[in-house]
């Protein structure tokens, strides 16, 4: 009730303020102290609710039906009338979440590797710093719910501050010409190339292939199918076609995202194979149980001149607490 009679006092000044804040802020109003005033009464709602009926229901009747209006229309009063008619709507005609059986579905929740850093987060490469879920070591095995925006958090300041140290009073580095020709040569080839194949079905391709077989539940077969899978798609996405655009084409960019994907799987699977055990997130049905006595390592992998990739193993530096302590 609070927030309706908010938005019917301050209509115009929150429509203005919404769809055109430099013209608000020309005629003296203060988008800033309205957006604030209503932000503070939909948290104090949004709190409410959270605790007399949970978060699924809240994200259900408070979050999707304003979202829903949004993407529907942009005038706000016509928001204002959709909103409540489609959280009617899914209360009458939805799934009951509060007294219905819900679905749970198996996913993929974080990727724990990622490049080696050091405190400072700078990588083995020059002036290469990485921080967030790009980096690995942080979370061990497995990473705990709510952890990830805290690591994101503390490490990316922490490399920021790094950065800025590592810069001052540093010289440029070398630059390879050479290089610099090869990699726009790779990256321009598509749009030279005159196959058949679809950038974009590779890409759903390679999604169920590593679903199907480098899942949550993982086997030596299946990583084995899944690693020769990864090089007949790999042969197809040279033979990939992108239009030859350069300044707005949404093909050519999935076309480099897939090659990276392609590089990811084919880690992903190989270090997999690699540890012959079941640890944190890490699920082998043919290893099912952790083995402490050999695998308390780190698996590292390194790009060798040919583009294979060397494996190999570190034991862990524990350096406050040992497992078992």
């Amino acid at each position: 009730a609070l927030t309706l009679v908010f938005v019917l006092l301050f209509f115009k000044e929150l429509k203005l303020s919404t769809f055109d804040p430099g013209l608000a802020q020309a005629l003296g109003l203060r988008p800033g102290w309205l957006n604030y005033g209503l932000m503070i009464l939909v948290s104090l709602v949004a709190v409410g609710a959270f605790d007399a009926v949970g978060s699924i229901l809240v994200i259900a009747f408070f979050i999707v039906p304003p979202a829903a209006a949004y993407l529907l229309t942009d005038r706000l009063s016509l928001m204002l009338v959709a909103s409540p008619l489609i959280g009617a709507a899914g209360a009458v005609f939805g799934y009951d979440l509060a007294r219905g059986p819900v679905r749970v579905s198996r996913t993929a929740h974080f990727h724990m590797g990622g490049a080696r850093i050091d405190s400072d987060c700078l990588s083995n490469l020059e002036g290469l710093f990485v921080s967030g879920e790009d980096a690995g070591g942080v979370h061990g095995a497995n990473r705990l719910g709510g952890n990830g925006v805290a690591e994101s958090t503390v490490f990316g300041g922490i490399a920021g501050d790094a950065m800025a140290g590592y810069v001052g009073g540093r010289a440029q580095p070398a630059l390879s010409q050479a290089q610099i020709e090869q990699g726009i040569a790779e990256l321009l080839a598509p749009m030279r190339t005159e196959g058949g194949e679809n950038v974009f079905g590779i890409r759903s391709e390679i999604e169920d292939l590593m679903w199907e077989k480098a899942g949550l539940v993982r086997d030596e077969r299946g990583l084995t199918e899944a690693l020769a899978g990864l090089d007949t798609l790999e042969e197809r996405h040279a033979r990939a076609p992108v239009p030859p655009l350069r300044e707005f084409n949404p093909a050519w960019q999935e076309w480099m995202n897939v090659r990276s994907i392609l590089t990811v799987a084919r880690l992903t699977c190989v270090s997999a194979l690699a540890r012959t055990e079941s640890r944190g997130s890490h699920y082998r049905s043919d290893y099912p149980q952790a083995n402490d006595e050999e695998w308390v390592r780190n698996l590292l992998m390194r790009a060798e001149p040919d583009g294979s990739a060397r494996v190999w193993d570190e034991e862990v530096a524990f350096t406050r607490m040992r497992p078992g302590e």
